[in-house]
């Protein structure tokens, strides 16, 4: 899942554009895009709250016989508790991730933008992250979910630290990745509820399937990240340029 969550509420309000050092010649501010000219945050945001209709319910009944996580230890007597608080702390950041990557929402509202930041990140990111960290070695621990959730905590927090010295763009940046980092569980999640009901599944196979799984999130998911950030660069420079020359009438 995203763009200044986290400056103190006290203190100054983020400005519209980047200032300082981050900010845009005189007069070379690009106009602002609607929602829908930002074609991945709907989507994203789809698929996220989608995600937690479909897979969250069951731990709400804290019955371990509703988990759906196939490798479940339930010799190991905290195994679900560190699970469910993993599911929780992850569904608070899966539902306010979406409001810190919608521009529309960071202009209009922002200091609700940054208290949502700031539960992002220690109520979502941080739990979520140690739950999940606690739970795989003893899960047939995929090294690509450990990897993934530091990669994800390590954004997030670069990200928060960003904003704190108003470095607003590299900010964005760090907050995308956590935004897709954030969403890499869906792609994961439904390869290993959807393949081993497959005809000729080998249950020998799962361990694979779950290494395969998170690396594919992750890797699909910063692959597109990255080139939403350079396709959204090149584009603002190709604006200015038009702005520049005349060719932009506002």
């Amino acid at each position: 899942m995203t763009h200044s969550p986290l400056t103190e509420a006290s203190a100054e309000q983020e400005p519209a554009e980047p200032v300082g050092r981050d900010a845009p010649a005189s007069g070379d501010t690009p106009p602002r895009r609607s929602w829908w000219r930002r074609p991945w945050f709907l989507p994203g945001a789809i698929l996220a709250y989608l995600f937690i209709f479909m897979f969250v319910p069951p731990y709400l009944t804290l019955d371990p016989a509703q988990a759906r996580l196939p490798n479940l230890r339930h010799d190991i007597p905290w195994h679900y508790g560190f699970l469910v608080a993993h599911v929780i702390s992850g569904t608070v950041a899966m539902a306010t991730v979406p409001f810190q990557v919608w521009p529309a929402f960071r202009r209009r509202f922002p200091a609700l933008h940054r208290y949502m930041g700031r539960v992002y990140i220690v109520v979502g990111v941080i739990p979520s992250t140690i739950a999940a960290l606690a739970i795989v070695p003893f899960a047939m621990g995929p090294a690509g979910n450990v990897i993934g959730g530091l990669l994800w905590l390590g954004t997030s927090l670069w990200g928060w630290r960003m904003a704190r010295q108003r470095r607003f763009e590299e900010h964005r940046r760090f907050m995308i990745y956590s935004f897709a980092l954030c969403l890499q569980i869906i792609e994961g999640r439904v390869m290993v509820l959807t393949i081993p009901h497959l005809p000729g599944w080998d249950p020998s196979s799962f361990p694979l399937l779950l290494e395969t799984a998170s690396w594919i999130g992750i890797v699909l998911n910063l692959l597109i990240a990255q080139w939403y950030l350079e396709w959204s660069a090149r584009r603002g420079r190709t604006g200015l340029e038009r702005k520049r020359t005349g060719l932009v009438v506002r």
